[in-house]
């Protein structure tokens, strides 16, 4: 049950109320894709598709059998902490997606960017090994720290692609 409650916690706070108070506050939603799929954009759609997968897999029978409730909360709470830190961070820079033309996008260096260059995909990463403590080693778990392990190492390398391209045309001129 407690794998259930903290998963469907995050989930309302990271894909729900998040972007909604991002609205609210900046008059646009973070939502920003190309109009034509590329890469980074289908990674983004099947990782969103996985976690679907993952909520409706975690709701059903079998009830999640916990390896270690303080451990599992530990490092769920602080992923989560990390990651809504580094949101909050990114101010008006934060966005689900990519795209090279959007006016708002900025390289940002506060909050947890001055330790690290992607800490919101550190977070997912140590989330879905928190929810492998609350929840058990079995098929659901390997679906959601595998894809998000892949998820993360696909868009971190591509968003540094993006920047240190980005840097090397502004040093060029």
């Amino acid at each position: 049950m407690e794998a259930r409650i903290a998963w469907l916690c995050y989930g309302t706070i990271a894909y729900a109320f998040f972007p909604l108070l991002f609205r609210v506050r900046f008059g646009r939603w973070p939502f920003v894709y190309r109009r034509r799929l590329d890469a980074y954009t289908l990674i983004d759609f099947l990782y969103a598709g996985v976690l679907a997968a993952f909520t409706v897999a975690l709701l059903a029978p079998p009830e999640p059998k916990p390896i270690s409730l303080t451990l599992g909360f530990a490092l769920f709470s602080a992923g989560c902490a990390w990651g809504f830190w580094a949101v909050l961070s990114m101010r008006e820079c934060w966005r689900f997606g990519q795209r090279v033309d959007d006016p708002n996008v900025c390289y940002v260096t506060r909050g947890p960017f001055r330790i690290m260059r992607h800490p919101i995909y550190v977070s997912l990463v140590v989330i879905s090994l928190g929810e492998g403590m609350l929840m058990g080693i079995d098929w659901r778990f390997v679906m959601l720290s595998t894809s998000t392990v892949v998820f993360s190492i696909r868009q971190s390398a591509a968003e540094s692609r993006h920047w240190n391209a980005r840097r090397v045309k502004e040093f060029d001129h």
